[in-house]
């Protein structure tokens, strides 16, 4: 530990959360990770940023990791799908409107939410389009912005699937339109959405022409069952990200409300800085845990976020998870009003088996770990470490995902796990900087504080990298070290949610910043998997690196030579470029995968050239969906046409296709085709596909589609 630090030296840079890059993005939903029963389904999302709107599809996956053509949507997604609802009567969305939950109606707001909406004839107007309405969108200077679709932009939260019974399996989508959206998972119907109300003065930028994109319902949630006596209860709990300073809670133990006045029942709490006990409270980046302490509560263990306007410390918040209510708010102290600290995802840890939190661990923007003390029955007790943080790195350099906590080898304490890097501006883009892997012994004998260094070896290839295999020394028979450290590439960082441990490893995707000679940046992707006990190789091949399918000794790189401390053992892969979520774990029928989110770029990319003529041109791009394998090849188109709802193409038995396209004014055209077509199907130009293969061997697909 750190004795005497001075906090005042540790200060994080100021951002603007409007401002922030997309680096990654969030994970994708899976309905079961165990692929064997070859009932699993995956849900890609894409987001189109030239008209910042999003989209999901469905798809199932085999127990080979492979993506199927379609799964229980056809050829639907949820922005299809929701297009299709009328605004009015064939949505239901709530909200709060102080103390009172509400529909999301411009007569249920309260005068200062109206206030911030506009006035009694824009007013109503504005409400009607966050609902859906289309007929105000136009190019004249007074209608209001076009969308692509009525769903927006899906990028950093993460998507989550919950099944409460087998008849009723849903997933938790929040997206850049103001709303946390519920689809039932096996239709992609829209059940409800939220607005959170802490959003509702911004709700009206959507409306805007030119538009500047704003984040809203962009942070992550958890779901957990809980008992409330002798009562299954399922609880969401969520933060906004750059959205706001805010968390709220959900009870989606039963989705199905049969109105919209029903479903405002759903909405338990919401939480913001003007909350009692909540002044500290920053925009919530990282993502709320959910659990249970000694005494037997439910509880809520979050992090207060960046960019707080109390008192700029970092502390860990203790809410009660029925009622919202304050229990315990931990101070580490750490910060200042000048230059905030605010603390990351929090990783929960029970120390005894007994189903109960004893300590949490979190990191800082500052590059400090904290551990906290939560193991006593009485929450006056709650405390964080007396002497200062649990590490601090060196350089310091922030913290922004979850620490995994395992085990430590030697059998005393734990190993707290984590990685450096922050994109929450363009100035923390530096391709000069070095950031680093960790890995800290919690309960190391006292005078414990060699730092063991391991280092990623040129293996001659451009795809995959190996690394030193140094063993700490865990005794006391010579220097004991107190962690183990890996040097990232330069410039290389690890950002976004949940990098995790699976077999004795820890799995995690790093973020590399680019730019084009037009300054626009670009971002490439690692994904790596370190011997979690010591930070370097495992003792034998994890990746099929030739590509037979099987998992030994000709999967070492051959150009360089095998010793002890340099085993040839692939334990990084290149991924490629665009944005990337932290990778999911996949069990298969024969070799274990990762599934990962990826979009590439609408902007800045080679891939795509967007042109501006006098009629906006209708873009599109599918997203690509991979396994470290690149077995797992999935797809969604998002449009962003002036005129169309909704294109199906749909190839009949006989081989030939049929193309449905849904117009706004509720028109239909229908074109039987006996190929692919290169000729107009007024009033687009039919999509001209091409096939990419990437440096993985993945297959990509574009579509440009023109007026």
């Amino acid at each position: 530990m750190l004795i005497g630090l001075n906090h005042s030296l540790l200060a994080a840079e100021l951002f603007d959360p409007a401002l922030q890059p997309i680096a990654s993005i969030g994970s994708l939903a899976i309905s079961y990770s165990d692929l064997q029963s070859n009932q699993s389904t995956v849900y890609p999302f894409t987001f189109d940023q030239t008209k910042w709107s999003g989209d999901m599809s469905a798809k199932a996956i085999n127990d080979l990791a492979q993506v199927q053509a379609t799964g229980p949507w056809g050829l639907s997604t949820v922005a299809s799908r929701l297009n299709l609802l009328n605004y009015d009567t064939g949505r239901k969305i709530v909200t709060r409107n102080g103390s009172h939950s509400i529909p999301f109606r411009w007569t249920e707001l309260s005068a200062n939410q109206q206030a911030s909406l506009g006035d009694e004839i824009s007013g109503p107007k504005r409400v009607d389009y966050i609902r859906g309405d289309r007929s105000a969108e136009g190019y004249a200077p007074e209608a209001y912005r076009v969308r692509a679709s009525v769903l927006g932009d899906i990028i950093h939260t993460n998507i989550t699937y919950w099944q409460q019974d087998k008849a009723h399996p849903y997933l938790y989508v929040g997206a850049n339109d103001g709303l946390l959206h519920v689809f039932n998972a096996l239709t992609a119907e829209e059940i409800y959405a939220y607005i959170p109300s802490m959003l509702i003065a911004n709700l009206k930028r959507l409306a805007n022409k030119p538009y500047v994109h704003s984040y809203f319902v962009d942070g992550n949630m958890s779901i957990a069952n809980v008992s409330y006596q002798n009562s299954d209860k399922s609880i969401l709990v969520g933060g906004l990200g750059a959205g706001g300073k805010g968390f709220y809670s959900l009870d989606v133990t039963n989705a199905n409300a049969e109105d919209e006045y029903s479903a405002t029942q759903y909405i338990k709490w919401e939480i913001t800085p003007d909350t009692i006990g909540f002044a500290d409270l920053g925009y919530t980046y990282g993502r709320p845990k959910i659990g249970r302490l000694n005494d037997g509560t439910a509880v809520v263990i979050a992090g207060n976020g960046y960019i707080n306007s109390g008192s700029g410390h970092a502390i860990l918040y203790v809410i009660n998870l029925e009622s919202g209510g304050l229990i315990k708010a931990i101070d580490t102290g750490s910060g200042n009003s000048q230059s905030p600290n605010g603390l990351s995802s929090p990783t929960l840890f029970d120390a005894n088996g007994d189903g109960k939190v004893d300590y949490v661990y979190a990191g800082d923007l500052d590059g400090q770990v904290w551990k906290f003390n939560l193991s006593s029955l009485s929450s006056l007790d709650f405390s964080v470490g007396a002497y200062g943080s649990l590490f601090t790195t060196s350089p310091l350099q922030a913290i922004t995902t979850a620490p995994v906590i395992t085990a430590h080898p030697s059998g005393v304490g734990q190993l707290v796990v984590f990685a450096t890097g922050r994109v929450l501006s363009e100035d923390d883009i530096d391709v000069s900087a070095v950031h680093y892997v960790y890995g800290v012994w919690d309960g190391a004998p006292a005078g414990s504080a060699a730092l063991l260094e391991q280092s990623l070896v040129g293996s001659g290839s451009s795809t995959w990298r190996t690394v030193t295999a140094y063993q700490p020394q865990w005794d006391a028979t010579g220097v004991q070290h107190r962690a183990w450290r890996l040097a990232l590439p330069m410039g290389e960082q690890v950002i976004g949610d949940n990098p995790f441990k699976e077999n004795g490893r820890f799995y995690f995707v790093s973020t590399l910043a680019t730019f084009d000679a037009q300054g626009t940046s670009n971002f490439s992707h690692w994904f790596y998997e370190l011997d979690i006990n010591t930070g370097g190789s495992p003792d034998h091949p994890i990746f099929d690196s030739n590509g037979d399918g099987l998992l030994t000794d000709l999967d070492r790189f051959t150009s360089c030579t095998v010793t002890v401390t340099a085993p040839c053992i692939p334990v990084a892969k290149y991924l490629g470029a665009g944005f990337y979520s932290q990778p999911t774990y996949l069990q298969t029928t024969t070799l274990n995968s990762v599934l990962f989110s990826h979009l590439e770029l609408q902007s800045g990319s080679q891939l795509i050239k967007i042109i501006e003529p006098t009629i906006p041109v209708g873009l599109s791009i599918k997203s690509v969906i991979t396994t470290n394998f690149g077995h797992i090849k999935a797809t969604t188109t998002t449009y962003s046409d002036l005129s169309i709802y909704v294109v199906n193409t749909i190839t009949q038995d006989d081989g030939s296709i049929t193309v449905q396209q849904v117009f706004r004014d509720g028109s239909e055209k229908v074109t039987e085709l006996t190929t692919l077509p290169e000729t107009v199907i007024s009033p687009v130009t039919a999509p001209k596909q091409e096939n990419v293969t990437d440096k993985m061997g993945r297959i990509a697909w574009r579509e440009i589609f023109n007026q």
